[in-house]
Parts: C-alpha cells; structure tokens; sequence
C-alpha cells in the first residue's frame, strides 16, 4: 500500500512538473512572437532587439525541457512525457544551430545600426554646408529668403546696404555649427563602436551559453552533441520509447 501511494504520489509530480513544463515552452514561443511583431527583417534595430529577447529568454525554454526530463525520470511509463522528451531531442539541435547563427547576424545589424546612425549625422552636416555655400555666394533677394526660414528672419530685411553685414553673422554662426558637429559626428562614433563591441560581446557569449544548453538537451546522454551535428553525424538519442512505438499509440 505504501508503495503504491508513493508511485502515485510520483506520478502526480511528473504530471504537474510536465504541465509546468510545456506552459514555459508556449510562454517563451508567446512572448518572442508578440515581442517580433511587427516584423522589419531590414531594420537593424528590430535585429537586435529580436535577438537579444532571443537569447535573455532562452533560459525559460531550457528550464521548462529540464522540467520535463525531470518528469520523465520520475513517470517513465508516461507515454505523454515521452512523446515530449522524443520532440525536445528532434528539435534542440536545430534550435542550438540557430542560437550560433544570431551571433553573426547580430554583428551584422550592429554595424549597420552604428551606419545608419552616422549617415543621419553626415546628412545633416552635409546640409549645414549647403547653406553656407549658399549664404557665401547669395545676393540680396537670395539672402533675403535664406533669412525667412530662420526665427525671426521674416521681421528682417535684406538690402545692399547691410548685404555683408547679415552674410558675415550667417557665417559666423553656420562655421562653429559645421566644426562642433565635426567633432560630435566622430566621438559618437567611436562611443558607438565601443558600446556596440560590448554589448555584441554579451549577446554573443548569451547565444552560446543557449547553444551548448539545447545541444546539452538534444543530446542526451551523448557527449559532444553539438560538435557531432555540426560534423554532420547527429548525436543518437536513447528514447524509452521508439519513434514508431509512438506514432502506432497516437493513431490508435
């Protein structure tokens, strides 16, 4: 009697410990699909936010196919746990591959990002030094319009006699402009490139600690696992229950 009631008990945990489980599975699947919408695969900083959920959510994955497994050494007769455990297997190896592949791809959106970020920066420039070409080489009437788009340049009025006068405050005030962009334009850079190395570093360190954690859960039992698939031998898999064994109990 006392032995039955412990199995039962064990059952009970392994039943409660596998629902826990799969809920953290469809929790991660829920909140990284919420989180990706809307979808801008060519935006570099949709990239790497997508990723970095990726990767500082991966542990709720890990840890709900740990419970699992954990579940399945306590009800190993549970054909529901095994079909779980038979599906983590098939698809931790993939999921291992893809967590290496964000590590490129990441590097790849954060050197775009800092492009992105500097070419605003050179356009803005670029049109600072338009306007003083122009102010350089503008007559009255020129001149005249130039001012309008300034505050306050509408009250102002440009005529021959004060011509030189008005170019030479537009000048004197578009040139400190034009320099100490210059300057920002090259220390944001370099501030950019360090925060981004950093941060590429983290992820990517992120990415294979989830690597080597689904390799771990895809190749139980088998060392290696990880460097096996990428050889092109998948590690073997030691089931309770053969696929087959499986499918024959889902169609009856």
């Amino acid at each position: 009697m006392a032995t039955q009631r412990r199995s039962d008990i064990r059952d009970q945990v392994a039943y409660v410990l596998g629902h826990f489980g799969v809920m953290m599975g469809v929790l991660f699947a829920v909140q990284v699909l919420f989180s990706a919408i809307p979808l801008k695969f060519t935006d570099p900083n949709w990239i790497l936010a997508t990723c970095a959920n990726l990767t500082n959510t991966a542990p709720v994955p890990i840890f709900g196919a740990a419970l699992i497994m954990l579940a399945h050494q306590l009800d190993d007769q549970s054909v529901r746990l095994s079909k779980y455990l038979v599906r983590i297997q098939k698809l931790a190896l993939p999921v291992a591959l893809g967590f290496l592949l964000l590590i490129p791809l990441q590097f790849y959106a954060g050197y775009y990002q800092i492009r992105n970020a500097e070419k605003e920066a050179l356009s803005t420039m670029a049109n600072l030094r338009k306007a003083e070409q122009r102010v350089q080489v503008a007559d009255a009437p020129q001149l005249q319009q130039l001012v309008r788009n300034l505050p306050g340049g509408a009250q102002v009025q440009v005529t021959e006699a004060n011509l030189e006068a008005l170019r030479s405050t537009l000048l004197k005030d578009l040139q400190p402009r034009i320099k100490s962009l210059e300057t920002t334009v090259a220390d944001r850079k370099q501030k950019a490139i360090e925060a981004s190395l950093k941060e590429r570093i983290f992820q990517t360190l992120l990415s294979l600690i989830s690597a080597s954690s689904f390799a771990a859960l895809g190749s139980r039992g088998n060392r290696g696992g990880l460097f096996r698939l990428l050889a092109g031998n998948p590690p073997r898999r030691r089931p309770d229950f053969t696929d087959e064994e499986l499918l024959a109990d889902e169609e009856i």
